[in-house]
């Protein structure tokens, strides 16, 4: 075994750990709306809209598998804000204050997954009322 190997090995399974968690509590969000669990298409697009460019399936796939750690500053920001987690969180397992790709602070609270939604997110009520959308809030 080459030198290094194992602590990328250990890191990926710490990501793809992370990455299952806020996953699960994602679901748990859509099923307590009754609404169809979310699926990998629906990550994809969430991402791929976040970025305003296109990701691909592999990609995603290899991201819940553990294979892959999103290295790239705006992908993994935009992993973190379509599951609604703190990105430094997702990325290293501790809370950050980590500004956006664009410079924008990352909204405050947003610890990881079991962090209580702020009071402006929607809540499962209002995702199932608008589709899984959010509405322009005039922000």
């Amino acid at each position: 075994m080459k030198a290094g190997r194992l602590p990328q090995a250990i890191e990926r399974k710490a990501f793809a750990a992370r990455l299952a968690l806020a996953w699960d509590v994602r679901a748990a969000v859509f099923e307590e709306a009754e609404m169809p669990a979310p699926d990998q298409k629906w990550l994809l697009e969430r991402v791929s809209r976040r970025l305003g460019k296109p990701v691909g399936q592999t990609t995603v796939s290899r991201w819940l598998s553990g294979a892959l750690v999103p290295r790239d500053i705006p992908k993994l920001w935009a992993l973190a804000m379509a599951l609604e987690v703190d990105p430094g969180w997702l990325a290293f397992g501790d809370e950050s204050k980590a500004p956006s790709p664009s410079g924008e602070a990352t909204e405050e609270g947003a610890a990881g997954p079991l962090a209580p939604l702020p009071d402006h997110e929607l809540t499962a009520g209002e995702v199932k009322r608008s589709g899984g959308r959010r509405r322009a809030s005039g922000r």
